[in-house]
């Protein structure tokens, strides 16, 4: 998005809800959503402005992104990014066990980058940067050529541990669970990953 409009909007915003807007306020928001398209963020915006009086926060200006059917492809792939940074990114890196994205793209795309595996071995940096970067591109593809139910099965690194189903605001509706009844499949990919990082 560019900045420059984002700034324009925020103050817009800011004068619709006779609220003040510091320039913390305005890092933290340009943190938040400066990887979304402006035409996102604008109809977001305008849409909380209409039910509120005050500035709205980060989260429910991410409950009036445009729905899963409006987004452009490029919208829909930064509002996915966002999801998995929030979940999987800084301290939670290496800690998660069981996951499962309503946006069951985000479970192919991070298992065929090595899963969650994958992840545990990243550092802070490399995951905002390298695997941000092959995240986005691969994700990308998917939208154009949708993976297959085999890819989109729940991540797993332990099958003990209870799956964390993860809400992605920008889906209409849950997504039916990909169940994977065969474990022994499921480990073997995990292994597979985890030969991939060793080679």
């Amino acid at each position: 998005m560019d900045k420059k409009k984002f700034a324009i909007e925020m103050g817009k915003t800011a004068i619709k809800t006779q609220s003040e807007v510091d320039d913390s306020m305005m890092a933290v928001y340009w943190e938040e959503f400066s990887e979304w398209d402006f035409e996102s963020f604008a109809t977001a915006m305008n849409a909380c402005c209409n039910e509120l009086d005050k500035f709205p926060t980060p989260r429910r200006i991410r409950e009036h992104c445009p729905t899963d059917s409006q987004l452009t492809g490029e919208a829909r792939t930064m509002a996915a990014w966002a999801v998995v940074s929030r979940t999987l990114g800084g301290p939670s890196i290496g800690h998660v066990r069981a996951l499962d994205f309503d946006d069951s793209i985000i479970n192919a795309t991070i298992r065929n980058l090595g899963g969650l595996h994958r992840i545990k071995q990243t550092s802070e940096s490399d995951f905002a940067n390298w695997y941000r970067r092959e995240f986005l591109a691969l994700y990308r593809e998917y939208l154009k050529y949708p993976p297959n139910d085999g890819l989109r099965r729940a991540l797993i690194v332990n099958t003990a541990a209870s799956v964390v189903l993860v809400r992605c605001d920008y889906i209409d509706a849950p997504k039916k669970r990909i169940e994977s009844t065969d474990y022994l499949s499921e480990v073997v990919l995990e292994l597979v990953g985890k030969l991939r990082i060793a080679q």
